[in-house]
């Protein structure tokens, strides 16, 4: 086996010295070259973005009231700290090792129950040492993320390696998924869900379903695994994504609730519920949900302005004119959420500008109209210092932003001017050419250059709203494109945060997600009938 980790290097995360001391002294006697050792989640974090390491070793409890190691594996997949190459080991109790493999994408490699004697050791890492070496050519491949290349090479690596067949299923599960492939990947994953493998088949079929609008079927693949298992965060997300792109958001609230019971250091479920509380209208609970997504998130590839923003929203529902210790309290938690804003986003112009249009809101709003003049004062000014495609961006924004202030008729000039920006700017040419379009009511080009325009500025959120506007449009009036235009709306809603935008894109976004269930449930019974 030396020949295997000859020159090879490990990490070691545990909270418990005790353990952690006694597993790198184990691997320390394997031969490795190197055996480092972080005693919490941040710190692992820190070593897997440093360096990489040919194993890592991580516990699942890492102590109370912080992330387990299953998030560590998920984050360092995610921030691309985790190589397929490399292989990662949980460490948990005996009784939680076979839940605890059942992720998709950010699966260990093996889980080896505590606590770790010699021989048990030995052998797993003596098989996850030769499986990687028989696997190089193909986790290469995966590396790249050339998800063709590796499916050829999964196929080749399947006729050699027999032994470790369910492996290389999961991964070219994973591929067509990538390759959105989604009606073999059902294939596959339907086949491998009547088998005695792992919870990551159904969570890949119910993904499959789900990317075809086959909601309803999405949703019962995964429920057995939101009833019983509480280690499978992507299932409570795809099946609260179910509820919610059919209109249910009480329903899809429910599920969020109990995975965050369960899984309560998790950005990702946190984030998901705020924004459906949001919805909802729910402002008090969304800020608790935001407050948890940005606690948590920090430092993290979850980490995101946007729940910055959610907060300070939510939080501006209770600061009220006159004082009160729930509204004292709310307005002193939004100035230290902004002024965290634009430390953890250092270096994004837009997020001081925001701030500050922000601050003029709390001010304004808890009756101190000098620091409210003040502040709408500084966001005009850097609004000014913008370059030209985020000021067309935050045009409208801003001018809704200073409508309460002595600054509404300058704000709104200075949208006009920004306005005529958008003619100099690839997106803004394409995003004016849909608009025509759309006034036209030639939704389908109005669709086709949206599309556009979102291609060349990602994530703008009037952009977005615009696409899914004509894109619900196109698939009330064609029903051959339906299918796949409702999925396309619902990534793109999805992928906004209501909290972070501004009042009347809030109201814009509800009357979408409103218009796009319906469209599904509308679709969902015609399917039925047939």
């Amino acid at each position: 086996m030396e020949s295997y980790l000859e020159g090879k290097t490990a990490l070691v995360v545990d909270s418990n010295r005790d353990d952690l001391g006694a597993l790198r002294e184990l691997l320390g006697g394997f031969g490795l070259a190197q055996v480092a050792a972080a005693t919490s989640a941040g710190m692992a974090v820190n070593y897997l973005a440093a360096q990489s390491f040919d194993f890592c070793f991580v516990a699942y409890d890492l102590g109370p009231g912080v992330k387990n190691g299953l998030q560590v594996i998920q984050e360092a997949t995610l921030d691309g700290s985790r190589r397929y190459r490399d292989g990662f080991v949980l460490i948990a109790a005996s009784d939680q090792a076979q839940a605890l493999a059942g992720a998709l994408e950010y699966a260990p490699d093996a889980c080896i129950a505590k606590p770790c004697d010699r021989a048990r050791l030995r052998q797993c890492l003596d098989r996850l040492a030769r499986v990687k070496s028989l696997l190089l050519p193909l986790e290469e491949r995966l590396d790249e993320g050339d998800w063709k290349g590796a499916l050829e090479q999964g196929e080749q690596a399947q006729e050699r390696y027999p032994g470790v067949r369910p492996y290389l299923q999961r991964l070219r599960g994973i591929a067509l998924l990538h390759l959105e492939r989604f009606r073999e990947a059902e294939t596959l994953f339907l086949r491998l869900s009547q088998e005695p493998v792992c919870d990551w088949a159904d969570i890949g079929l119910g993904v499959a379903l789900y990317q075809q609008g086959r909601y309803r079927e999405a949703h019962r693949c995964l429920g057995h695994l939101t009833g019983q298992n509480q280690t499978a965060p992507e299932a409570f997300l795809m099946q609260a994504r179910c509820e919610r792109v059919l209109g249910h958001w009480r329903e899809a609230q429910m599920l969020l609730r109990k995975a965050t019971i369960l899984q309560p250091f998790m950005p990702q479920l946190q984030s998901d519920l705020a924004c459906l509380l949001a919805l909802d209208g729910d402002w008090p609970q969304a800020a608790t949900a935001y407050r948890q997504a940005v606690a948590h998130g920090r430092y993290s590839p979850f980490q995101r302005v946007d729940c910055y923003y959610g907060l300070v929203e939510a939080l501006l529902q209770q600061v009220e004119k006159g004082a009160s210790a729930v509204s004292d309290a709310a307005e002193a938690e939004c100035v230290r959420t902004l002024e965290s804003a634009v430390r953890d986003f250092e270096g994004d112009p837009a997020v001081p500008f925001r701030a500050r249009l922000l601050a003029a809101r709390l001010y304004r709003r808890s009756g101190n109209s000098a620091l409210a003049e003040q502040a709408a004062q500084d966001a005009l000014e850097r609004f000014g210092y913008l370059p030209p495609s985020l000021q067309a961006e935050l045009a409208d924004l801003m001018a809704d932003g200073l409508e309460d202030s002595s600054l509404a008729e300058l704000g709104r000039q200075r949208r006009q001017e920004a306005m005529r920006l958008l003619a100099t700017l690839d997106w803004g040419r394409s995003n004016l050419s849909a608009m025509l379009s759309y006034r036209r009511k030639d939704y389908e080009q109005a669709y086709a250059r949206f599309c556009e325009a979102d291609r060349l500025r990602s994530g703008n959120p009037a952009v977005v709203l615009n696409l899914v506007q004509a894109g619900l449009e196109v698939a009330r009036l064609d029903e051959a494109r339906a299918r796949a235009v409702l999925r396309h709306c619902d990534d793109l809603l999805y992928g906004l945060q209501l909290g972070a935008l501004g009042q009347k894109q809030q109201e814009r976004y509800r009357s979408l997600c409103r218009r796009l269930a319906n469209l599904n449930l509308l679709r969902g019974g015609a399917e039925m009938a047939r």
